[in-house]
Formats: C-alpha cells, sequence, structure tokens
C-alpha cells in the first residue's frame, strides 16, 4: 500500500457539523478508510446519532424504482455496490460483529439497522409476490434471510479473495434464489 492510511480530521463538535461537512467527512473516509477526530466526548447515543447522519445509501435511490423485482433488485445492486466500493469494510457488517454480543445503544443500533433492511427487502419481496412476479407462497421474511446470507458472503469474499469472483458469485445465486420462486 502507497498511501498512508487514515486521516485526522480536525474541527469542532462533530453534533454541530452540516451536512456540507458530513459529505467531506464521507468523503475523507472512503478516500482514507479511517478517520481520527480527536478530543469528542461521544456518548453511544452521540455516536448513533452522527452515524444516522451519513444517510441512506442504498434504500432511498432503490425506492425511486417501479415496485416488484426491479426495486428488490435496486436493493441487492445498491448494496452489492457499496460493498464493491468500500472493500476495505462495511461500518455496518463491522458493527455487526463488534456489537453482536454486547448490551447497549450501539448493539440496540446495529439490531434496529438490520431489522430496517430485513423488514425493507421483505416488504420489497412482498411487492414482487403481489406484482406476480414471484409465487404466491413465496416467504418474504425467508428471501430477506437469504439475501442478507449472500451480502454476508460477498462482504467477506471481496475482502479476502477475487471481488470481480465474489461479486458474480453473489448475483449467480441471486439468480438461483429467484429462480426458486418463479411462478
Amino acid at each position: 500500500m502507497n498511501a498512508p492510511l487514515g486521516a485526522e480530521i480536525r474541527c469542532g463538535d462533530l453534533r454541530e457539523v452540516t451536512d456540507r461537512q458530513v459529505a467531506d467527512i464521507r468523503a475523507a473516509w472512503l478516500q482514507h478508510l479511517v478517520v481520527l477526530f480527536r478530543g469528542q466526548q461521544f456518548t453511544d447515543a452521540d455516536l448513533v446519532a452522527f452515524g444516522r447522519r451519513f444517510g441512506e445509501f442504498v434504500l432511498i435511490p432503490a425506492l425511486r424504482k417501479p415496485r416488484g423485482l426491479v426495486r428488490l433488485r435496486a436493493i441487492i445492486d445498491g448494496w452489492f455496490d457499496w460493498v464493491r466500493e468500500n472493500q476495505h469494510g462495511c461500518l455496518v457488517m463491522s458493527a455487526i460483529s463488534e456489537y453482536d454480543s454486547c448490551p447497549g445503544p450501539l448493539h440496540d443500533a446495529v439490531v434496529a439497522r438490520v431489522q430496517r433492511w430485513r423488514s425493507d427487502t421483505a416488504r420489497a419481496t412482498q411487492m414482487a409476490i403481489d406484482s406476480g412476479e414471484l409465487r404466491a407462497d413465496t416467504d418474504p421474511r425467508q428471501i430477506s434471510f437469504e439475501i442478507f446470507g449472500i451480502a454476508l458472503a460477498l462482504h467477506h469474499d471481496t475482502r479476502l479473495f477475487d471481488p470481480k469472483l465474489a461479486r458474480a458469485q453473489a448475483e449467480r445465486a441471486i439468480e438461483r434464489l429467484f429462480a426458486a420462486y418463479s411462478p
């Protein structure tokens, strides 16, 4: 690696940064993988609130797509793209590993984030069922669970092995999943 890992960002209280500053922080995080803020006094609740300011990079763009498999695929593609663009680690995936057995506000925020993602994916699956693109006996929660499992495998294989191969395998797994529930 030629570039240094990480960047120090000097600013005032992170609880008071503007939306433009949040965009700049996100850009630095994506470029340097690690950002350091000295002198911040964050509670767990402050950290969760700051994290929310980074916005939703996968779901909101997908909601612009028509209901049904088009929207469900857009959610999946958005997540898969996020994994590709952040090859050194996904904050949510890392937080799952870090806080899965640690009670408290950060654990609760991670659980809420995963539950929301699964709920949104299940809802998009239900829309594909309602539009006749998936069989009526399809269980939206099961589809959501399987998509999440494929995304986890993609996340790990992208970091450990060939990212292009990992993406291709994940896409094939999604296609097999949808084919299994095709009417």
